[in-house]
């Protein structure tokens, strides 16, 4: 005998553009400086006068990850100079994309650097796409569409994206971007009867120049 569930999606996008980013709450530091572009933020500092100084940058946009909900974070980022014995990018949930002489990967911090992955990023001005797929017990990440590793670990329920950087070294010298970033939250549930399909999609117009596009849809789909 078949068994067919009918599964309920809601999605909600919020895609964050270089105003709300330029006013996220962004931290500097006295060396590292944040610049918005016209589609992207640039993170940089040249022949850094401190050493181990990090910038913080957290988007007001947190999204849902519980036992029926997803939270997705997409971005791309693109390293153009890595002059320093290591940089790190800090993600939500505690990810870091380290270099370390130059060369990329993805680790943790528990009491000491806990490796996940390697990475093929490079510091060659090219853009990479990175996408976080995040539950209540565990982070997935994908670059470039290939996926890299599954994190089990405990996770609150609301995930704030993040987007720290920082460069160790005296004398550091760092160009690193951030781009094209959109937060999503997945809702799935079980519901008795096939669903018909619907797409609504709703612009801010009463927020000029903000950048923000929000979407919500429902789709039914066949579970066997």
């Amino acid at each position: 005998m078949k068994l067919m569930t009918y599964i309920l999606l809601l999605t909600f996008d919020t895609c964050i553009g270089v105003d709300l980013l330029r006013r996220s709450g962004v931290k500097l530091d006295t060396s590292l400086t944040v610049t918005p572009n016209d589609d992207f933020l640039r993170y940089e500092v040249k022949n850094q006068q401190e050493r181990n100084k990090w910038l913080f940058n957290s988007l007001k946009s947190d999204c849902s990850a519980t036992a029926t909900s997803r939270c997705r974070i997409v971005f791309k980022v693109r390293a153009n100079v890595i002059d320093s014995s290591e940089v790190k990018f800090a993600m939500s949930e505690g990810v870091i994309l380290r270099f370390v002489q130059g060369v990329p990967f993805y680790s943790y911090w528990n009491n000491r650097f806990v490796p996940l992955a390697d990475s093929q990023i490079r510091a060659n001005s090219q853009w990479s796409s990175i996408e976080m797929v995040i539950s209540n017990t565990a982070v997935t990440l994908l670059e470039d569409g290939k996926y890299k590793f599954t994190w089990e670990k405990d996770v609150d329920p609301q995930v704030s994206p993040e987007f720290h950087i920082q460069a160790l070294d005296w004398g550091s010298t760092v160009s690193f971007d951030l781009g094209e970033v959109m937060v999503t939250s997945h809702y799935s549930f079980k519901e008795g009867g096939l669903l018909g399909n619907e797409w609504e999609v709703k612009e801010p117009n009463d927020i000029p120049n903000s950048g923000i596009c929000l979407q919500s849809r429902k789709k039914a789909y066949e579970v066997w």
